[in-house]
């Protein structure tokens, strides 16, 4: 629960603050859990009052049992689709301010996140979830990484705790109100580019060009538009055999790791 400050200001100058609570935002849908026998009132403010709503179940008043706000309520008989519900807002003074009419048809499912994404090289966890979930990711020793409540955008993107861990299995948790949880799993892959590769001086008597990237990296080598390949060894030594190259022109070099993720590239031009 929250307040609103409202100050007011007189011709004298004098202020005065005083803090009201807003009226219960109007209800955007109304979801049905068979197996609970719950429903749920869908709306951004989760902490409805029972006194501000009349519910109806097939044009019958039903009581909202309790005074602790929430957003899911029991029903007091067992129920089975399909069957209408009506849920009406009532202002302070017992005028109507909303209403809102359904057709329950089928129980609310919870569905696992879709378009899941999570990136080792920045720790963002980024998919698509149902409106008004719980959205959390564990590690594989299920310890918490991150965790993000959705309202009217089913979008999100959080950011983990932790070090994502590269060929590691993450889960994401999606919770609904009705306390049903959907999992699923994704693989964090690399997404790490290697190091720029350094490079020894290059002259045009040199036979070999070499230098320092990512242990077992490739190091790519453009030179008058023929591109050559090496890889580095386990501690990230690479050497290139090279015969006659000449002074004055240049070299361009970048590293690709077995995923395809390049660094950026170095440029060093050939001496005599």
């Amino acid at each position: 629960d929250y307040m609103i400050s409202f100050t007011f200001k007189n011709e004298a100058g004098d202020t005065k603050t005083i803090e009201k609570k807003p009226l219960d935002y109007p209800v955007q849908d109304i979801h049905w859990n068979e197996k609970k026998n719950k429903v749920w009132f869908v709306t951004q403010d989760t902490h409805l009052r029972p006194s501000r709503y009349t519910f109806k179940v097939n044009g019958k008043e039903v009581k909202l049992t309790g005074t602790r706000p929430r957003s899911v309520f029991t029903l007091p008989t067992k129920m089975k689709a399909p069957f209408q519900v009506e849920l009406t807002l009532r202002n302070t003074d017992g005028t109507v301010r909303s209403t809102m009419k359904k057709t329950i048809r089928t129980s609310y499912e919870n569905k696992k996140v879709t378009k899941l994404t999570a990136s080792a090289k920045t720790g963002w966890i980024k998919g698509i979830a149902q409106s008004y979930h719980l959205v959390e990711a564990y590690d594989e020793n299920d310890l918490n990484l991150a965790g993000i409540v959705l309202y009217q955008d089913q979008q999100f993107s959080m950011k983990a705790y932790r070090a994502l861990r590269i060929g590691k299995t993450i889960t994401i948790h999606s919770r609904d109100p009705f306390g049903q949880t959907s999992i699923v799993s994704l693989k964090i892959k690399d997404d790490i580019a290697p190091k720029t590769p350094t490079v020894s001086r290059v002259t045009s008597t040199s036979t070999r060009i070499t230098g320092k990237t990512e242990a077992k990296a490739y190091v790519v080598v453009t030179y008058k538009k023929k591109t050559y390949r090496t890889q580095a060894d386990t501690k990230g030594n690479y050497a290139l055999r090279i015969s006659s190259w000449k002074a004055g022109e240049t070299i361009t070099l970048y590293a690709e790791d077995a995923t395809k993720n390049r660094s950026e590239k170095t440029v060093t031009k050939i001496v005599k």
